[in-house]
C-alpha cells in the first residue's frame, strides 16, 4: 500500500478490517465475504470501510469480485436549547459564565441585526 502512497495510518486500518474479516469468514471467497458484510449488524460507515479494506486486497491478490455499495448517511449536529445553554451557563465558573453570556447574547442579538442596526 505504501506504493500506492497510502499513509501508515490507513494501512494499519486496513490491516484491521482484514484481519476483523479473516477471523470471521474465508477471505479468499468473495461471495462469502459478502455475505458476512451483508449480514454483519453495524452501520452501512462501517460497511463500507469493509468493504474498501477488501477490494484493496482483491486487488492486490488479483480476485475479481463486484463490490457492494453502502451509502453513509450524514446525522445532523445536535444544537442546545436555549434552557441547556443557560444551565450551563449558571452552573459554570464566573469568567466562563460572563463569556458565556456574552456569546450567547451576541449570538441572540445578530438574529435580530436590522433593529439593533
Amino acid at each position: 500500500m505504501k506504493k500506492e502512497a497510502y499513509c501508515d495510518t490507513t494501512s494499519k486500518a486496513v490491516g484491521k478490517r482484514l484481519k476483523h474479516i479473516a477471523r470471521s469468514c474465508l477471505i479468499e471467497n468473495p461471495e462469502i465475504v459478502k455475505g458476512f458484510i451483508a449480514e454483519k449488524e453495524c452501520s452501512p460507515a462501517f460497511k463500507e470501510s469493509l468493504v474498501e479494506a477488501y477490494d484493496l486486497y482483491c486487488r492486490a491478490n488479483g480476485i475479481v469480485w463486484s463490490k457492494p455499495f453502502y451509502q453513509r448517511y450524514d446525522r445532523q449536529p445536535k444544537i442546545p436549547t436555549e434552557e441547556k445553554l443557560n444551565m450551563f451557563i449558571a452552573n459554570s465558573s464566573l469568567i466562563l459564565s460572563l463569556c458565556g453570556q456574552a456569546t450567547f447574547f451576541t449570538k441572540t442579538m445578530s438574529a435580530f441585526s436590522p433593529i439593533w442596526a
